[in-house]
């Protein structure tokens, strides 16, 4: 029997040579069934990581076909936890795969580290799990899960590559001499059959070896040789994970145990449902050890469709805010924002059909005559008197008069801008550093959707507009200072607090409202109307999690609003990033994980402070 671990390696003189469009650098991992290089693409000023397929299979008649077939189903898979396929090609006769580069190690290198604390081996099986689960609906199985195939970002997060190429390769082996594509120690036993016609049940095996390994550092079968390892998988007992981890709680063992069934169909339905069971016994081991006060599980709300949720076993609990302007501008504000700015019988969605649409002015324009709409600039206070931490919020709860208001933390409120001729509309944003505030607002008796970004600077006495043809509201503050994002007539739109470099980074999917960043400036959370920006109750939402390149987007949860007065569409991440804040359809507040499938659970308040209006944003965490 021989097995396919030991192709060639690709000449040692490609370095520094072109393939496609892409230029050498280094080799940077080699595996059974390739070799990945680092390279770099001139059309994108950027690295990659080059997979390249041994040359023989060139000779192959039906290579390049299935090689064609194949890449272009992995390179659709669109999953935030599925490395990314930029191109594939063929040069002189060697295929090859571009992929995003990522300066990372792999889970390998983790768990030689020793055994994985729970919850972090749940966080990483939740997004493996919803990576697997995508590919599968789509068609795709992976058919190598193993931990070198599971790259691991600085912040711990989980990507899964090498898809297909076990297929791609598959028909090139000359399987009637007993030929076997795959890594023995994670096969499952109808892959060591060589069986041809898998299915999802086979890579969930896999996924258990990987569980099982993270959490007790081996991989349950050790052998010498690889027929000895696939006689393991087909015949033998499996070795039971509390043998190799006291510790470890016996519902989390029979997770692992059903995942490696033997049989198939005695395995779990999903690679989500396994990671759903897994990080429930790792809750139930957080709540037992847990204050009196946090015992209770958390209770799923019944509005919410839960589609990708967690990446901790620990919930944060927001401390209630004491604040009154900030809740009560946020509770006005879901309302009258949404009413005066979505509902107006949608204008967002088009102009008003006895209106001629307004002209934008130039920004240099509104820029040279401040006084003209900010008489009272020049009575902006320092930042040093300004108060710490401090909220900003519309002085009119219902977003229909001139002033910004900012809030103590005793209650004191400054009022700032109430001579001006502005409309403030929605929750002004801080920036990271405190000495600007960006709002949206819009002249007095102008169209209500001809709202702009203004932004005033507190050391300078200046206040400088953003200016365009598009209804900008709801912006929000990257925390490194680089970006505003917010939704522009509907679509998410970043930019920079200058006015330059305008990307849309959300469109299709319906009309984004009150987005937030991570404290990382790595994702965005947004809400996300997918009817449209037309005001109908009952009011259907999404809330949706991207990077803020906006090449990566996962749906969160859905909600559906039927309460008029319930309509508060404010998300916004965690201190830690593992979690997200909304309110539901009853006005009740809730935290979500923004990985795995654990359901949403109820909070006493929603966590003002977690929001860009806040200064220092996430205070007191």
């Amino acid at each position: 029997m021989i097995f396919t671990t030991n192709f060639p390696a690709q000449e040692a003189d490609v370095i520094g040579r072109t393939l496609g469009r892409y230029r050498i650098v280094e080799q940077i991992g080699i595996g059974g069934m390739a070799t990945v290089y680092k390279a770099y693409d001139p059309d994108t000023d950027r690295h990659v990581a080059l997979k390249v397929l041994p040359q023989h299979f060139s000779h192959d008649p039906t290579f390049k076909e299935r090689f064609n077939r194949e890449a272009k189903a992995i390179a659709r898979l669109e999953h935030l936890h599925i490395l990314p396929i930029f191109a594939y090609g063929e040069d002189a006769g060697t295929a090859y795969m571009a992929m995003r580069y990522l300066k990372t190690g792999t889970l390998t290198d983790r768990i030689k580290q020793g055994p994985l604390p729970l919850a972090e081996a749940a966080r990483i099986l939740d997004q493996v799990a919803g990576a697997l689960d995508h590919a599968h609906a789509h068609g795709v199985l992976h058919r190598d899960i193993k931990p070198s195939n599971i790259l691991l970002d600085e912040a711990g997060n989980a990507y899964l590559t090498d898809f297909g190429i076990a297929k791609i390769v598959e028909s090139t082996m000359d399987l009637t001499r007993g030929d076997i594509l795959g890594t023995p120690a994670y096969m499952s036993p109808e892959q060591c059959q060589g069986q041809k016609d898998l299915t999802p049940a086979s890579d969930i095996y896999s996924l258990g070896i990987v569980l099982y390994e993270m959490v007790t550092g081996r991989t349950p079968f050790q052998a010498e040789t690889p027929i000895a390892l696939i006689h393991m998988h087909l015949s033998e007992a499996l070795p039971l994970p509390r043998s190799l981890r006291p510790e470890l709680p016996e519902s989390a063992q029979n997770v692992i145990l059903k995942a490696l069934a033997k049989d198939p169909g005695m395995r779990h339905k999903s690679c989500t449902q396994m990671a759903a069971a897994f990080n429930r016994a790792v809750i139930d081991i957080a709540v037992a050890g847990a204050p009196a006060d946090d015992a209770t599980p958390p209770e799923p709300a019944d509005d919410a469709t839960l589609l990708h949720g967690p990446a901790t076993a620990t919930q944060i609990a927001p401390k209630k805010s004491s604040r009154k302007l900030i809740v009560a501008a946020v509770g006005g504000l879901a309302l009258i924002a949404l009413a005066a700015v979505l509902v107006l019988a949608g204008l967002l969605a088009q102009p008003a059909e006895d209106a001629a649409p307004q002209a934008a002015q130039p920004a240099e324009d509104a820029a040279a005559n401040p006084d003209t709409n900010f008489p009272d600039i020049a009575s902006l206070p320092d930042v040093a008197d300004l108060p710490q931490p401090r909220w900003a919020a519309p002085c009119d709860q219902n977003g229909l008069e001139p002033g910004l208001c900012i809030e103590s933390d005793s209650g004191e409120v400054i009022h700032l801008l109430t001579e001006s001729e502005l409309m403030i509309t929605t929750l002004p944003a801080w920036s990271p550093d405190g000495r600007h505030l960006a709002f949206a607002a819009r002249d007095t008796g102008a169209q209500e959707d001809a709202n702009n970004i203004y932004i005033v600077s507190f050391d300078e006495k200046e206040i400088t507009p953003i200016i365009t043809d598009e209804n900008d509201i709801f912006p929000a503050w990257s925390p490194d200072g680089e970006w505003l994002v917010m939704h522009s007539s509907g679509n998410l739109v970043k930019v920079h607090p200058d006015g330059t470099g305008r990307r849309q980074l959300l469109a299709e999917t319906g009309c984004s409202f009150t987005p937030q960043w991570s404290t990382d400036a790595e994702q965005i959370v947004v809400s996300v109307l997918p009817n449209g920006c037309e005001w109908k109750i009952p009011l259907d939402r999404e809330i949706w999690l991207l990077t803020a390149n906006g090449e990566d987007r996962q749906l969160l949860l859905t909600t559906r609003h039927e309460n008029p007065d319930c309509v508060n569409l404010d998300v916004a991440f965690s201190p830690d990033r593992q979690q997200v804040a909304y309110m539901d359809g009853d006005c009740q507040a809730h935290i979500v994980p923004t990985v795995g499938i654990v359901p949403p659970r109820a909070i006493d308040d929603f966590p003002w402070h977690w929001l860009n209006s806040t200064f220092p944003q996430w205070a007191g965490e």
